[in-house]
């Protein structure tokens, strides 16, 4: 658990919880789950390479931070936003998620917001479910998202707006969920998009 503030983490770590503000020193390999819990937890990327091998989750107010083109954070299985008002800190850099990903309205309808440049890449190996508790504009939402599920797929068992982009690389994406796009959507030869509802406000 690292608590406190201006706190740095770098190197291969197990199961971490993050209490503090702790930003990304060197490349970082979390063997285990990633928590960001707490009022005044901020996890910083800070340019860097983090990895985990479980699940990534904020909770109880905790924040993530990507503000950089060099942030990456790559989680093996699910990602769950249920943390603080994240509007104006997923600004840029790259979040793949082999696992499902989901956003809760635990406390506040913005506890994930992506602006910008940020990029979601929903690339795992199996099955993957996208679920937006608050699902908007004004609320919770990707920038730029891609499926890139090559032997598997993702399906949508809610809403979801991409205030971006939406590229379809490989695989599927299905489901009851309306997808929302405020860019353009690029789809692949030998993919399918099959979701309920698809708003697109560029080209198809």
């Amino acid at each position: 658990q690292l608590t406190g503030t201006g706190k740095t983490v770098s190197g291969t770590v197990p199961n971490l919880t993050v209490t503090g503000t702790v930003t990304a020193s060197g490349p970082t390999t979390v063997n285990g789950s990633l928590t960001v819990s707490g009022s005044t937890a901020n996890l910083n990327l800070g340019t860097k390479t983090v990895t985990v091998s479980g699940s990534f989750s904020t909770v109880s107010g905790g924040r993530l931070t990507m503000q950089s083109l060099l942030d990456v954070l790559t989680v093996t299985g699910a990602a769950t936003f249920q943390g603080g008002d994240e509007t104006g800190l997923l600004t840029n850099g790259v979040l793949s998620v082999g696992g499902n990903f989901t956003q809760t309205f635990f406390s506040v309808p913005t506890s994930f917001v992506a602006s910008t440049a940020h990029k979601v890449v929903l690339n795992g190996p199996g099955a993957q479910v996208v679920n937006f508790g608050s699902p908007g504009a004004g609320s919770s939402r990707f920038q730029d998202l891609e499926v890139a599920t090559a032997t598997g797929s993702a399906s949508l068992s809610s809403a979801a707006h991409a205030s971006g982009n939406f590229t379809l690389t490989s695989g599927t994406l299905s489901g009851v969920g309306t997808l929302t796009v405020v860019g353009n959507v690029t789809k692949a030869t030998g993919t399918t998009l099959s979701v309920a509802g698809l708003s697109v406000g560029g080209t198809l």
